[in-house]
């Protein structure tokens, strides 16, 4: 029989070489939790201290930090939309339940044209990417009040990330390509990029 040791306040890597080096099999899983700081152990199971067989798996839950959390300071930089000036007002973007919500309060474009619902689900479309090569994308969904955009008129919108697909919980600088259509049924391209500090 083996004890379970006690792995409190070590590290995701420390905690599966000590686990190994025993011969127990270690699980790690990540979890929100508005109790314990990102890094921190939530739980352990079977405890520690508990007997258990050789081989036997170990569940090690850590805290990913709270399901909401948000930004101290953002910027945002946009190109090739419309031939004016352009204005994107928003707030402090945020991450609640695993995604990264950007909300704009009041954007103003000089161009008309009608978000792709890329996804056929209702949403507005695009990908974002932590570089501005694009090489590793996931999709985001833009919540719009109207699928049409007129040229110079005020709208509201939201952009939304699954943090997930990214394997970064708090991003620094993420980069999005937003398809819109125009009168003429010609797709482009709406790039922004958000530069964010947690």
């Amino acid at each position: 029989m083996l004890v379970v040791p006690d792995i409190e306040g070590l590290d995701e890597t420390t905690i599966n070489n000590t686990l190994s080096s025993l011969g127990l099999v270690p699980v790690i899983e990540y979890e929100n939790s508005d109790s314990f700081d990102i890094g921190e152990i939530i739980s352990v199971n079977p405890a520690i201290g508990q007997s258990v067989e050789p081989g036997e798996r170990v569940t090690v839950t850590i805290s990913s930090g709270s399901s909401y959390v948000e930004s101290e300071n953002a910027m945002i930089t946009w190109w090739n939309v419309g031939s004016g000036d352009d204005d994107w007002t928003f707030y402090n973007p945020y991450i609640e339940d695993g995604s990264l919500f950007i909300e704009f309060s009041s954007v103003t474009l000089n161009k008309s044209f009608s978000w792709l619902d890329t996804y056929g689900n209702g949403y507005g479309g695009g990908v974002a990417s932590l570089t501005d090569s694009f090489d590793i994308t996931v999709p985001v969904k833009v919540h719009y009040d109207s699928i049409d955009v007129v040229s110079g008129e005020s709208m509201a919108l939201t952009i939304e990330v699954p943090l997930s697909e990214f394997q970064s919980d708090r991003p620094t600088t993420v980069y999005f390509d937003l398809i819109g259509v125009d009168q003429s049924g010609n797709q482009f391209h709406i790039y922004l990029s958000l530069s964010m500090t947690w």
